[in-house]
């Protein structure tokens, strides 16, 4: 958490440096890559003497991952911890979670909770080799809303909506919610009750055959294959072309709770902006087809909900989680900004306003047309524009440098660096020995030491 400043120390030598990044997906958390920058600047100006220079590592999120940590920290949020041995919950391949437990957040005394969907359905959870969305499912998130509802009894519900492996439009979670059923076509219901029954009439002659004289072994068999068929009707991105119908049930159960979906993306449900086409290539969508394929089945979920929310902001984040619940919760259901709802938590208008920092330090793992639309990196281009701060930005991969769309470029501003490590260090070394390519770009960069000679030194 932000430490209180005076704010009558407004001279420079007073000012703090806070240091503010999203994750580098798959190599560092946005704490750690904080640590690494925090220690690289002391080394570089103070020889490890941490007085020298005041700095404050946010932890930090825009509704992905570690956003409950972000919030545990800002707003002293407790955590409620699931013990999966006790709650078997699903995570993104359809899978039991295999970590002992999962986490929610809570707030007793307001009586609201916060979901992070990363933390059941998130693409980290998925070996990259295995990464597709057309195989993942949101059901282990609404496993979550569900044990915040029914279980710690609370009616406000924030949902981080980032970090996700998924793109099923939310179905799988509102499916674990017991809000829906889906009504699949004809032609693929009928394959799949043959397999059931071929599945367990093959179940059974097994069974006979090897547990004939051991009650005990049968039970647990009956069980296990209970569990798989519960796992059989989770619904999955490759699902969405076969819907037929999706029945509504149950909504009145909620019909006191608030959900509030946290996003750092404006982009629709569909269209050339939109969930697939925006976000579904990062999670394992490779091909031309395979987009047109999953674009195709989110038109097909929106000809059955409700409402049309096609053309809502954000609707389109997470692979489309808040779209249906959008649709069928619509007057408790809103999207709103998460890095403007985090920021607001660590206060840190006033931080600004009051003049207490002098250096905004800040990055992700990747630097593209997305980065300027409500992520991380462009809320603290915001602070530094409007509080005429120094910005520096240190990114894995710049891919504004490739962009032929005038409109893409990050505007040349005097008081913005930018720096990517893997037109300096490359791939391989970026993503296998990300602190060390930050430790040598403080130690090496030219460039970056006078910046920072004129900041830190003046």
């Amino acid at each position: 958490m932000i430490t209180n400043f005076n704010e009558n120390e407004n001279n420079n030598n007073n000012k703090k440096i806070l240091i503010s990044f999203d994750s580098f997906k798959d190599c560092l958390s946005s704490f750690e890559i904080g640590k690494c920058v925090d220690k690289s600047l002391k080394d570089k100006y103070c020889g490890g003497d941490n007085e020298k220079i005041q700095t404050e590592i946010l932890k930090i999120s825009d509704g992905g991952e570690a956003l409950l940590e972000c919030l545990e920290s800002s707003l002293g949020l407790k955590l409620v911890e699931i013990d999966t041995k006790e709650h078997s919950i699903i995570g993104p391949l359809g899978t039991p979670i295999e970590k002992p437990f999962v986490h929610y957040a809570i707030n007793e005394k307001e009586r609201y909770a916060v979901i992070e969907m990363a933390e059941v359905s998130g693409i980290q959870l998925v070996p990259t080799s295995k990464r597709s969305p057309f195989n993942t499912t949101t059901y282990g998130t609404g496993q979550l809303i569900k044990h915040a509802i029914e279980i710690g009894g609370y009616k406000t519900i924030y949902i981080g909506a980032g970090g996700s492996a998924t793109n099923d439009a939310g179905l799988g979670a509102l499916q674990s919610l017991g809000v829906i059923d889906i009504i699949y076509n004809d032609d693929d219901d009928n394959n799949n009750n043959n397999n059931k029954n071929n599945n367990n009439n093959n179940n059974n002659n097994n069974n006979n055959n090897n547990n004939n004289n051991n009650n005990n072994n049968n039970n647990n068999n009956n069980n296990n294959n209970n569990n798989n068929n519960n796992n059989n009707n989770i619904l999955f991105g490759k699902d969405l072309n076969r819907i037929k119908e999706i029945k509504i049930k149950n909504k009145l159960k909620f019909k006191d709770v608030v959900f509030y979906f946290l996003t750092d993306v404006r982009n629709p449900m569909i269209g050339e902006k939109g969930a697939v086409y925006s976000f579904s290539e990062q999670k394992g969508a490779k091909t031309k087809e395979d987009k047109e394929i999953l674009e195709r089945g989110m038109i097909n979920v929106l000809n059955h909900l409700p409402l049309d929310i096609s053309k809502v902001e954000g609707s389109g984040a997470a692979g489309g989680l808040a779209s249906s619940f959008l649709s069928i919760f619509n007057e408790s259901t809103q999207i709103i900004n998460g890095m403007d709802f985090v920021c607001k938590s660590y206060g840190l208008d006033e931080k600004f306003q009051s003049n207490q920092i002098k250096l905004i330090i800040t990055g992700e793992g990747c630097f593209d047309e997305t980065t300027l639309d409500g992520k991380v990196v462009s809320k603290m281009y915001y602070y530094s524009k409007t509080f005429n701060c120094k910005l520096l930005i240190i990114c894995g991969k710049n891919n504004l440098l490739q962009s032929s769309s005038s409109s893409n470029s990050f505007p040349n501003d005097p008081n913005i660096e930018i720096y990517d490590l893997v037109s300096q260090f490359g791939v391989d070394n970026s993503l296998n020995n990300t602190k060390f390519c930050i430790e040598s770009l403080f130690k090496q960069n030219e460039n970056l030491n006078l910046f920072l000679n004129k900041i830190i030194l003046s």
